[in-house]
């Protein structure tokens, strides 16, 4: 029962995934050695998907500025506002119109959590890499710290992400 557990909020509770947990699993004789706890902590079991999602993502995100925008979106790393998907969309190169294609994305790549707040598809967490450039990576990283800093308000969680935002643009003097 607490692996079934483990597997459930590793993997988002997404079908997809859980499926492709139980499959490693079981090629790995249902054995939780250290390696196979790190492979269910860091979604490396489901490297397999990564290919079939894109595909996926391609097929039903057919403007390029829209999927610009969800990988910019993946990088922000957890739920999420409209605000900071204006901000990652302003990022030079900006998306035209980042709202309005932010409403295609929401309901299949895109979940709304609260009247406010979004989720990104346990399927778009779980992809490596980005399918963005390293620079594009780290202007919009350093896009999302500079706008939690100028919101002033930092507590524990915000402080993290701040940093996290910071370090993943290089920028460690601001962090």
């Amino acid at each position: 029962p607490g692996s079934l557990h483990l597997v459930k909020l590793a993997s988002l509770g997404h079908p997809l995934l859980v499926v492709e947990a139980a499959r490693f699993l079981n090629a790995n004789g249902w054995m939780w050695s250290g390696q196979a706890l790190d492979a269910i902590l860091s979604s490396s079991y489901a490297e397999g998907l990564g290919i079939s999602t894109i595909d996926d993502i391609r097929r039903t995100v057919q403007d390029d500025q829209a999927r610009e925008l969800l990988y910019r979106i993946k990088l922000i790393g957890w739920s999420f506002t409209e605000e900071q998907v204006q901000c990652v969309g302003d990022v030079n190169p900006a998306v035209a119109l980042p709202l309005e294609k932010f409403t295609d994305l929401v309901g299949l790549w895109v979940q709304q959590d609260t009247n406010t707040r979004y989720t990104m598809s346990p399927l778009i967490a779980s992809l490596k890499g980005s399918n963005l450039s390293e620079d594009r990576q780290k202007l919009v990283h350093f896009a999302l710290a500079d706008d939690i800093m100028r919101r002033r308000k930092l507590g524990p969680e915000t402080a993290f992400r701040a940093i996290h935002h910071f370090a993943s643009a290089e920028r460690y003097n601001n962090a």
